[in-house]
């Protein structure tokens, strides 16, 4: 293993994956696999139950999750700008604004899904921060980790609470949410490894394992180790952006889920309930298999709050609806990148 920078040194900028037919291939089987989830889910509406509501219940309910999900997003934007301006990278609230709003709508239509969201993130900031190009692009790489960090350890305390309603769950869904626990579990080691890999790596074991797995992966988890290095001096930036993720961003998409729940049934729930079978679809949506975890999580979801008390329709239409307001809020990073090619137009043609 090629010895680590020291002290935020320059590890190299990651390569842009290149679109190939492959690729295209995989982020249609993907497509595919999002829409069979969603009309797994679908089969369990009560159609005429949901045309018997007003049909202003159900636009109030869709516009608050949109509203949570866009004041979700809007937090996203300034938890990376603390992070750039962590290493000395002053970028202004509107560019940030844009650019994670570009991230979430190209991370649902290109193919690579999160990251190919995070490529285009990584492709505008790099132009626009003259010799800290390295440290711009693992701004992106730290604040998809922080936002992991929080999501993952507020997931796995939820399914401590709900324990004892785990084990008496069908086998099936035991087994599925058994298994995002231990993958919330295994992804908070992982993060605590590469936020702390230097305490590890003093063993030969550690050592020839990460050797072992740069050959396979062509030195990634060495540049990876090497990006998070750039901010070991910055561990008080670190700490608030997962605390603000624990405390405010993530519960804000729980809480849309929640006031979904509410408006949809007419009466309050079990805010546990709900809040778990949240954190559990959000986990899903994480596992790679489809298009921004559409389809992962709203079946995880519909099957939680079912278990959970509610019927199987309203179970169905609650994640739906979720969906609706989510992919809603990302169509605005489209108006984003529409406005700032025009603005990049109108200044070209003055130059």
């Amino acid at each position: 293993m090629e010895n680590l920078p020291e002290n935020g040194g320059t590890p190299e900028l990651p390569e842009k994956p290149k679109s190939t037919a492959k690729a295209l291939l995989v982020h249609l089987l993907k497509l595919v696999i999002a829409a069979l989830l969603i009309y797994w889910v679908l089969k369990d509406v009560q159609w005429r139950e949901v045309a018997s509501l007003p049909r202003s219940r159900l636009v109030f309910a869709w516009f608050t999750a949109f509203i949570l999900v866009f004041l979700q997003s809007t937090l996203s934007a300034v938890r990376w700008q603390m992070l750039l301006k962590a290493q000395g990278i002053f970028l202004s609230f509107p560019s940030a604004f844009s650019l994670t709003f570009q991230g979430i709508f190209f991370s649902l239509c290109l193919p690579g899904g999160a990251v190919g969201g995070d490529v285009v993130k990584a492709a505008c900031i790099v132009r626009t921060s003259g010799d800290k190009k390295v440290e711009a692009v693992t701004s992106i790489f730290v604040d998809r980790l922080t936002g992991l960090i929080a999501l993952f350890g507020l997931a796995l305390f939820l399914f401590l609470l709900k324990l004892p309603a785990v084990a008496g769950m069908e086998k099936a869904l035991q087994a599925t949410v058994l298994t995002l626990a231990v993958a919330c579990a295994a992804g908070l080691c992982a993060a605590f490894f590469i936020l702390f890999h230097e305490i590890f790596l003093r063993l030969s074991l550690v050592r020839k394992l990460v050797n072992f797995a740069d050959s396979f992966l062509k030195g990634a988890v060495t540049r990876i180790l090497s990006a998070v290095d750039i901010y070991r001096k910055k561990w008080k930036t670190l700490l608030a952006t997962c605390v603000m993720g624990i405390v405010i961003i993530h519960p804000l998409l729980f809480l849309a889920l929640y006031c979904i729940a509410v408006i949809l049934t007419g009466k309050a729930q079990d805010l546990l309930t709900v809040f778990f079978s949240a954190g559990m679809g959000n986990v899903a949506s994480c596992i790679p298999g489809t298009v921004g975890g559409l389809g992962a999580r709203d079946k995880v979801m519909q099957l939680l709050l079912e278990t959970g008390g509610l019927s199987a329709s309203d179970a169905a239409m609650i994640p739906i609806l979720y969906t609706l307001g989510y992919v809603s809020c990302s169509l605005t990073g489209s108006i984003c990148f529409v406005m700032n090619s025009f603005s990049k137009r109108k200044k070209g043609k003055k130059s």
